[in-house]
């Protein structure tokens, strides 16, 4: 005997209902084990910056192009409130270095150069260090270092870009470099 209309409709919507339900539950599985690529914290090779996603960082960094030090500061300002993100590296805009800032092995008279990055660009720091070695000793900031994230260890003069998933440190004079999104309150490092 065949089915009646009334439970052929039923059968077919009852079956949609689980075809349907199987769908999102594998949409969910597989959207857990491949999590989307996030979008916060990136840099790309130029030093542009996203922070939580909406270029926060990269607006910020823009318009403390071009400033002196002390009106970059000012407008630095504005992020007192805002902590750099915790456990990750945070972003600090190199400034008024002519040409490039040395990148070197440690931020102590013993160190040596592994690169330098381009002025006005950003570098990703994870601590900050002060030591006995003052490369600048007619500025007000004194022997304070930032060791950054960089793509060698090697000595070299060449210049680059620090990137935050960057596997070597490397250490900049904080003399010549921003905060940049965020109030500037990174760790201090535990072996300068």
């Amino acid at each position: 005997m065949a089915m009646s209309l009334s439970r052929k409709t039923y059968f077919w919507t009852a079956a949609g209902v689980v075809v349907a339900a199987v769908a999102v539950g594998v949409k969910l599985a597989r959207s857990e084990a491949n999590p989307a690529p996030r979008t916060d914290l990136n840099q790309s090779g130029t030093g542009n910056v996203q922070l939580n996603g909406d270029n926060n960082v990269v607006t910020v960094a823009s318009t403390l192009k071009g400033l002196t030090r002390e009106a970059a500061e000012a407008r630095a300002k504005n992020f007192d409130y805002l902590a750099p993100p915790a456990g990750q590296p945070a972003p600090f805009l190199v400034i008024e270095a002519p040409n490039h800032l040395w990148v070197r092995s440690s931020g102590t008279t013993s160190g040596h150069h592994i690169g330098a990055a381009h002025n006005e660009t950003v570098v990703w720091a994870d601590c900050t260090a002060t030591t006995d070695f003052d490369p600048d000793p007619t500025d007000s900031i004194g022997p304070v270092w930032l060791r950054i994230r960089w793509n060698t260890d090697k000595p070299n003069d060449n210049l680059s870009n620090s990137q935050p998933g960057d596997r070597y440190p490397g250490w900049v004079y904080a003399g010549q470099t921003i905060r940049v999104g965020h109030n500037g309150e990174i760790p201090t490092c535990v072996n300068p």
